[in-house]
């Protein structure tokens, strides 16, 4: 599992988590990220 975070040039938080990404308007300070707590998406792409 690949975990990626970053300002992009508005200020806004980019998380990138698999191949998803996730925005967020205010800074993320501290991530957390249990594997176990993390929802099948595979499936959800049909």
């Amino acid at each position: 599992l690949e975990l990626e975070a970053e300002i992009n040039d508005n200020g806004m938080q980019e998380i990138k988590i698999g191949n998803m990404l996730v925005k967020a308007n205010t800074k993320v300070e501290r991530i957390e990220i249990k594997k176990k707590n993390i929802p099948e998406v595979e499936k959800d792409n049909k």
